[in-house]
């Protein structure tokens, strides 16, 4: 376990992740006293604050955070919100650590890189995928296979987990002005953006291809609806056909099928990554991601985000497709 530090921490959003995730994440690894809550939910955010006996701010800006020494963010709320809180936090010399998508284009993600270097904060955004287990040594299964077909399947489950009782505060209030993301299509496209990034995760720990996007040919991307996608796409002699689709389920899993030409299939089934006992909490990826954030900041290597620029323009570039393919 880390030890505790005596830091001022700032976690934005009082919602689900944050009351199961986040929060208790923080308590093992800051006192109370340093840990500070902020929402648009005024009352969600005060009833929050007390329910784990945590400080809260009602301002979110420069000043307000200076006076009060925060030094590390987590964000983790509507994300649509995500790139102008990340801008407050980066210009306020704090370091971030924030939930994915941080923004919707590679432009944004750009200027919050900038931003990140110029005041000499760590950034960093959240990919705790890379840190199950399961997917790692999934990793090492298909580096040793030759094929020249991989066929990757990514299948994700979700279910009416955000409301069920696991969610310890909840109010009526709602938040309001969600900027930039009114259209169908634009709403869609965050939906994309949230779920395809977990398949760049994956294809990532599988075969580095992001660092090379000049290296791919012959991208062919169907888009049937909100949550069902295909892509094909070619990378050093090597074909890969990736399937998504979203389903409504009782659960909260993701599964990944890795089909090869006759050799043995291989899949992996990841389920909710998450423990809502405080007590297993340390055991999961997302604690072990935020511990390599922590670690991290004593480097300042700021130049680091796992999400990088190229796999962004990467998605872009698969999205317009729907458009002009």
């Amino acid at each position: 376990m880390f030890v505790k530090k005596k830091i001022n921490i700032l976690i934005i959003g009082c919602g689900f992740f944050s009351q199961n995730i986040y929060i208790p994440i923080s308590i093992l690894n800051f006192y109370k006293q340093n840990i500070f809550l902020y929402d648009e939910r005024k009352k969600l955010k005060i009833e929050t604050a007390k329910y784990f006996n945590c400080n809260y701010l009602n301002n979110l800006d420069k000043k307000t955070l200076n006076k009060k020494g925060i030094k590390i963010c987590i964000l983790c709320f509507e994300r649509s919100k995500s790139f102008n809180y990340s801008k407050t936090i980066l210009s306020s010399n704090i370091n971030l650590f924030a939930e994915k998508p941080v923004c919707s284009s590679s432009k944004g993600l750009k200027q919050l890189f900038i931003l990140a270097k110029k005041n000499k904060v760590f950034f960093q955004s959240s990919f705790q995928r890379r840190f199950d287990y399961k997917l790692m040594n999934f990793k090492k299964i298909a580096r040793n296979f030759r094929n020249r077909l991989f066929t990757l399947k990514c299948n994700f489950y979700s279910g009416n987990f955000r409301f069920n009782k696991k969610t310890k505060i909840r109010t009526k209030e709602k938040i309001k002005n969600i900027n930039n993301f009114k259209s169908k299509d634009k709403i869609s496209f965050l939906i994309f953006l949230n779920r395809y990034w977990h398949i760049i995760n994956a294809i990532n720990l599988l075969f580095p291809f992001a660092k090379k996007i000049k290296d791919i040919r012959n991208i062919d991307f169907k888009f049937y609806d909100r949550t069902n996608y295909i892509l094909k796409f070619s990378y050093k002699n090597r074909n890969f056909n990736l399937t998504m689709n979203s389903k409504k389920n009782k659960g909260w899993f993701e599964k990944y099928e890795l089909l090869l030409e006759k050799r043995k299939n291989f899949s992996v089934k990841l389920l909710a990554p998450m423990k809502f006992n405080s007590k297993y909490i340390h055991k999961t990826s997302f604690y072990k991601q935020f511990i390599g954030f922590l670690i991290n900041l004593n480097t300042l290597n700021y130049n680091n985000i796992e999400t990088s620029i190229d796999e962004l323009s990467f998605i872009e570039k698969i999205w317009e497709k729907k458009y002009l393919g």
